[in-house]
């Protein structure tokens, strides 16, 4: 993300002396890990150049509070319609789906790096959200008392795909303007399977080699 650790043309903003010794006191707030880590990595290899791939997300903070807030409310809405048995039968193996993912998933947050990046965990996370496409909009058509989350559901889905459409063309974008040897993609683990996708499809040229973290 830019999020103000970027410059206009993309370079990293070298950080101001007195942060780095604060940093270093525990006097100043840290670096989101993922900030840090290329910071940490520009100091070892001087030569690497880092870029944004993300979209810029006006007010960030602000959107990703909103978002969890209308998460929690959907959360708790599709657990009290189950509770209430209003969902119809024909939906009910994809609940149960749903539902299976969902506990994994969880699990999977509370692992290790070399879990979350195995190819197992990455096609799991694709079959889990495909689950959710097809089960969420005729589950917003059959049950009345969430049918007040189809436009929000409408919306986070279309942001999803623009966002990792634009993050995928970023990417490309950076290499056909740099070409590298080798390029490292730090992202959340929600976007890896669609990336993967997205890179993959546009590699018609074989530009590139896409290659996944495996734990040997």
């Amino acid at each position: 993300t830019l999020s103000g650790y970027f410059k206009s043309d993309y370079t990293l903003v070298e950080p101001p002396k007195w942060y780095k010794i604060a940093r270093k006191l525990n006097a100043a707030r840290k670096m989101p890990p993922e900030m840090d880590l290329l910071y940490r990595y520009k100091e070892t290899d001087t030569a690497a150049l880092v870029y944004p791939f993300d979209m810029p997300i006006p007010n960030r903070r602000k959107y990703v509070a909103v978002e969890r807030e209308h998460e929690m409310k959907w959360v708790a809405a599709l657990n009290q319609a189950a509770e209430k048995g209003l969902i119809p039968d024909s939906l009910s193996p994809f609940h149960q789906q749903f539902i299976t993912y969902n506990n994994w998933f969880f699990e999977i947050g509370q692992s290790s790096y070399a879990v979350m990046n195995r190819t197992v965990t990455t096609d799991s996370i694709r079959g889990m959200v495909k689950i959710e496409n097809d089960y969420f909009p005729r589950l917003l058509h059959s049950v009345q008392s969430l049918s007040a989350f189809k436009t929000w559901y409408a919306e986070s889905n279309q942001f999803w795909v623009l966002r990792n459409e634009t993050m995928s063309k970023n990417i490309i974008r950076f290499i056909e303007m740099t070409k590298p040897q080798k390029v490292v993609v730090l992202t959340g683990l929600l976007h890896k399977y669609y990336l993967t996708d997205l890179l993959n499809a546009g590699n018609k040229a074989n530009q590139y080699e896409l290659v996944e973290y495996f734990e040997k």
